[in-house]
């Protein structure tokens, strides 16, 4: 759904100032708005995010009816265990580990994401656990009723399990799978690699030892992080 942004040097002399007027302001000077990245358009990159979500979405349709995923692209799963991974991962990246307003890992995207994946993948606030319903302190898939949101999640799922993810040019596009994934551990929190390590405990050791770095919990500086750029 298209933003009406308000422009703040339009405004009539003596207009108020009213709190929706100044949440309006605030979003149309963020530095992350879509309307003002200024990255170069990557043409294929559209393409490859809505082909890399509707293999995901065929994957897990798949495991659902009992058949286990492709070893090549997903690793050695059974339908069940590949299920089980994917909700871990992306209850992990939409799940706020800050301890204040933030992105989570999922909604954290670059620049050229958010222009090219504009609708596929997005954001829509900054928030802390604080913020969830009462007793919760994880965000799932079935608890976030945005479509770009959804599809950020799974977008990062992917990076994270598939060998043949291609990602944009600012994360890296021809990195290995096991670059990705300390790619995007070396930028969540401490509280967040410590979670996915806990949850890891329960995945198949062999799909763990063949597919995945070390724990995620432990220093990951041997890799080559190559770090998104902000924007």
């Amino acid at each position: 759904m298209a933003l009406v942004l308000r422009n703040p040097h339009n405004r009539r002399p003596g207009t108020e100032w009213s709190a929706q007027t100044l949440r309006a302001e605030a979003h149309y000077l963020a530095p992350d708005r879509y309307r003002t990245l200024k990255v170069t358009r990557e043409s294929n990159l559209r393409c490859l995010i809505l082909g890399s979500l509707v293999e995901f979405e065929r994957a897990i349709s798949n495991a659902l009816a009992g058949l286990s995923p492709n070893p090549l692209w997903w690793g050695p799963l059974a339908s069940t265990e590949f299920l089980r991974i994917v909700t871990d991962l992306t209850t992990w990246s939409l799940t706020h580990f800050e301890p204040v307003r933030a992105w989570s890992l999922a909604e954290d995207i670059s620049a050229a994401e958010e222009q090219e994946g504009y609708g596929l993948i997005g954001r829509r606030r900054r928030m802390s656990t604080a913020d969830y319903p009462p007793r919760r302190s994880l965000r799932t898939l079935r608890e976030v009723s945005e479509p770009k949101i959804r599809g950020s999640a799974l977008w990062v799922a992917h990076a994270l399990m598939s060998a043949s993810h291609v990602g944009a040019s600012d994360r890296d596009a021809n990195s290995s799978l096991q670059e990705r994934q300390a790619s995007y551990l070396g930028r969540a929190a401490p509280a967040a690699r410590a979670r996915l390590a806990n949850q890891q405990r329960q995945w198949p050791a062999d799909y763990q030892r063949r597919w995945w770095i070390t724990n995620p919990s432990v220093d990951i500086s041997r890799y080559d992080t190559h770090p998104v750029v902000k924007h």
